[in-house]
């Protein structure tokens, strides 16, 4: 694969193995804080997401800012914890814990 953004891909890259190396809580909180400084670093991205959140969810622009920034800390902590997931395999059952499953195999049933 070429790689047109070599310090994107070198970034990810130890992000990845940081992520790794450290505990769950302060993965997380990398990932949180990663994701925070991309919105930072891209304000045209993070403007007009922030128009589009104002516009479709009639709120006003200074709200729809707080839930863009939102987004980004929980995508943020969202990718950490893909990166982890081979380490956190293991554990799984411990980790997640899965409510309503009835309501899932009932609409299957009922196609």
């Amino acid at each position: 694969m070429e790689r047109r953004q070599p310090v994107v891909w070198a970034s990810l890259s130890v992000f990845t193995r940081v992520c790794r190396a450290v505990g769950h809580k302060q993965a997380a909180s990398l990932g949180e804080g990663a994701a925070n400084i991309v919105r930072v670093c891209s304000p045209g991205r993070a403007s007009r997401a922030r128009s589009r959140a104002a516009r479709m969810l009639g709120v006003s622009d200074r709200r729809a800012g707080e839930i863009i920034k939102a987004a980004y800390s929980h995508f943020g902590r969202a990718l950490a914890e893909f990166i982890r997931l081979p380490i956190m395999y293991p554990k799984i059952d411990e980790i997640v814990s899965v409510t309503g499953e009835e309501h899932i195999w009932k609409a299957l049933e009922l196609g």
